[in-house]
């Protein structure tokens, strides 16, 4: 699995990590542990969607929520996995992605 990593900005505090974007549906995420805020560039992403669907012939509807990234931990360790209904599944190759979150004590880096 492919990860490059990004210096934190200044400003960036102790639980924000940025990483580049991977061009696939996994973006490597060392030492996740917790995801609470994700930025695609500078736009907040969203951890969910709502959507309304139909569930009876007179058009009554219900709120239905669809994640729009979830953690999930795969042989090679933590991936943010990307909704099919956001951008198509695909972290954008090269974006810089900031996500916030709690980490683990020491991320090794990988080269």
């Amino acid at each position: 699995m492919h990860f490059s990593f990004v210096e934190p900005c200044a400003e960036a505090d102790a639980n924000t990590r940025t990483f580049l974007g991977s061009g696939t549906a996994f973006l490597s995420v060392p030492g996740l542990k917790k995801v609470s805020h994700v930025r695609v560039g500078e736009a907040v992403l969203p951890p969910a969607r709502c959507d309304a669907v139909v569930t009876t012939e007179n058009g009554e509807t219900e709120l239905v929520e669809s994640p729009l990234y979830r953690l999930i931990t795969t042989s090679d360790g933590p991936v943010l996995q990307r909704s099919g209904l956001s951008n198509h599944g695909i972290w954008q190759s090269g974006t810089v992605i900031s996500v916030s979150g709690e980490w683990e004590a020491a991320t090794p880096r990988r080269k």
